[in-house]
């Protein structure tokens, strides 16, 4: 059996809907440093603190995505792209997590949304290409603009 890893964005750049940019890459920064398990009480004190706060949504979305639970990593990424749906590492998250929840159709759809808010992430192009090699294994056809130059080889 192959595995396949998936890649996430976390955005350390975006303004915060609160004004709190920096609680919010202080908080992305200890994700990355630290992992999913020791920032997750914070992230959820951030979300409880500023709850109209999309890229916090976000960041605990992804923490919780690493941690593999992935119906409370859901709630928050869609709760991230109500707020702010321009947010591309939003829809990538929420592929992901139906992409490990073998929901294939779903999973490309918001991959395609992620992809039309930010072409230029090589990531989302990686991750609607394992989506689309997978469908393609149950029969279902993949546009071949997925595997085109630099963006996925199987």
């Amino acid at each position: 059996m192959r595995a396949v890893v998936l890649f996430l964005g976390i955005s350390l750049g975006l303004g915060s809907a609160w004004g709190g940019v920096r609680e919010v890459r202080q908080a992305a920064s200890l994700l990355k440093r630290q992992g999913p398990v020791a920032t997750e009480a914070s992230l959820r004190r951030l979300v409880q603190t500023a709850p109209q706060d999309a890229l916090g949504h976000q960041v605990l979305a992804t923490a919780l995505l690493l941690r593999g639970r992935l119906d409370s990593a859901q709630v928050y990424y869609t709760r991230a792209i109500q707020l702010d749906s321009t947010l591309a590492e939003a829809y990538n998250g929420l592929g992901m997590v139906y992409t490990y929840g073998r929901q294939y159709d779903r999973a490309i759809s918001v991959l395609a949304q992620a992809l039309e808010l930010d072409a230029g992430q090589p990531a989302f192009y990686y991750n609607a290409g394992v989506v689309c090699e997978r469908l393609e294994r149950l029969g279902v056809f993949c546009h071949p603009y997925w595997f085109t130059e630099h963006r996925y080889s199987p």
